[in-house]
């Protein structure tokens, strides 16, 4: 009689079933484990990603866009760049630099004003600015600070102007620089 050596009884099969069975269920558990916790950490993610989003969103909003009105125009900007370019060809000259000078100026301006135009008389001492803003009371306190200035002398408004279209202020100053 022919003899086999595969299945000795029907109980080892089943044995070797039942612990496939059971690792089959091990592993489907643990699988299944393992897509809950990922599925919340997905979700606790997604919830901190939304209240990042609604932070962003919120501070966004809070920034201040500037105020167009506060800018200057593309004409004056184009009549400041030529300003400069007579800037730096007067700074090549002798007297206290115009360098010198106009950063003092900006040092003294206000944040709302803008210098439109710059004049300087270095053989003389003089000169003589043209301030924007939208508020003449910005200018009033540029002018007080030039007035106090050591630097500056002889403050003397000599125009004031108000421009409707562009809803701003125009003052056109002379002044002295002291040669201290």
């Amino acid at each position: 009689m022919l003899s086999t050596n595969f299945v000795k009884s029907p109980a080892v099969l089943t044995v070797w079933v039942f612990l496939f069975l059971l690792l089959l269920s091990i592993i489907t558990a643990g699988v299944s484990v393992y897509l809950i916790f990922d599925g919340i950490d997905k979700r606790t993610e997604a919830l901190e990603s939304m209240e990042k989003y609604e932070r962003l969103k919120k501070k966004k909003n809070e920034i201040e866009v500037p105020d167009e009105k506060m800018m200057p125009t593309n004409e004056d900007i184009v009549t400041l760049s030529n300003k400069v370019k007579i800037v730096n060809n007067l700074s090549i000259s002798k007297g206290r630099p115009v360098l010198y000078l106009l950063t003092r100026l900006e040092e003294l301006l206000p944040k709302e004003a803008y210098l439109i135009s710059f004049n300087h008389k270095k053989m003389k001492g003089e000169i003589q600015i043209i301030a924007q803003s939208s508020d003449k009371k910005i200018l009033t306190e540029f002018l007080g600070r030039l007035e106090e200035d050591p630097y500056f002398s002889e403050v003397l408004l000599t125009k004031k102007i108000f421009k409707d279209k562009e809803k701003a202020v125009h003052f056109e100053v002379r002044l002295k620089e002291n040669n201290k």
